[in-house]
């Protein structure tokens, strides 16, 4: 499961959305849910989504190698949980949340966010954010790069959360050990990180699909946090092939493809 967190523009709200295996829809019935409320035990409030989760297909790629079913290129993403949460307190209130389904909320364990700071006449309501782009996950060597993740993962569920043995064993791994460091020691202070900005270059996948499955993995425990927010690299732009199939309608020099 892929958690992420983003903003919507209104800061009394936030979206969370969340990938699930498998490649059979959901009923039309089964609406996706979040709990949240303002302490772990006690989550009160229910979100659900409008609609059922959805996906997409290979054929909705923009093109070659991304829209080829193979192993390597093109691989069944799961479905896409979208829920937004409205009526938020702002000035950097703490939320608790899990995701799941209307009927079935035992999907995930228990995460939390901060919420956005307040806006008054006499507060401009300035964020605190962490910007970084240029991951390069495909320079990395995958062997490597799963035994990076893999201790990512492990030593935040064991409670490691310095991860300090990890930090600089590969570019990207590093970046994120380090942002994730930089999350977690502005909790509960006076100055939170407000959101993480990506400005682009994501995951370098090419077309490579399993290479959004390591984007996401390495990132996980950011996005659950903090909003995390993307903006198109050259490696992300689909504006010479990709047609109608660029949702972003993005211009720019150069040739490239949604990736």
């Amino acid at each position: 499961m892929q958690i992420h967190l983003s903003l919507t523009g209104n800061p009394s709200e936030m979206r969370v959305m969340w990938i699930t295996g498998g490649d059979q829809p959901y009923p039309p019935t089964q609406l996706s849910a979040v709990q949240y409320g303002l302490a772990p035990d006690k989550l009160t409030e229910l979100a659900v989504s409008d609609r059922p989760p959805h996906t997409y297909r290979a054929g909705d790629n923009c093109g070659p190698p991304a829209n080829i079913e193979h192993p390597r290129w093109f691989r069944h993403p799961g479905f896409i949980h979208d829920v937004k949460l409205t009526g938020l307190e702002t000035g950097r209130v703490t939320y608790y949340y899990r995701v799941g389904t209307a009927d079935n909320m035992t999907s995930s364990e228990v995460f939390s966010f901060v919420s956005a700071p307040a806006v008054s006449d006499s507060d401009s309501g300035d964020m605190r954010m962490i910007v970084y782009g240029d991951v390069r996950l495909h320079l990395l060597l995958p062997t490597l790069l799963l035994s990076v993740l893999t201790g990512l993962y492990v030593a935040k569920q064991m409670g490691d959360g310095t991860n300090s043995d990890f930090c600089g064993c590969s570019g990207a791994a590093g970046t994120a050990n380090r942002v994730l460091n930089d999350v977690e020691a502005a909790i509960g202070s006076s100055a939170p990180v407000d959101v993480v900005l990506h400005i682009g270059d994501l995951s370098y996948a090419r077309g490579v699909g399993y290479s959004w499955e390591w984007f996401f993995n390495l990132i996980f425990w950011i996005s659950t946090a903090v909003p995390y927010m993307i903006g198109p690299g050259n490696h992300e732009i689909c504006h010479t092939s990709g047609g109608q199939h660029d949702p972003s309608q993005w211009v720019s020099s150069g040739v490239g493809r949604l990736r």
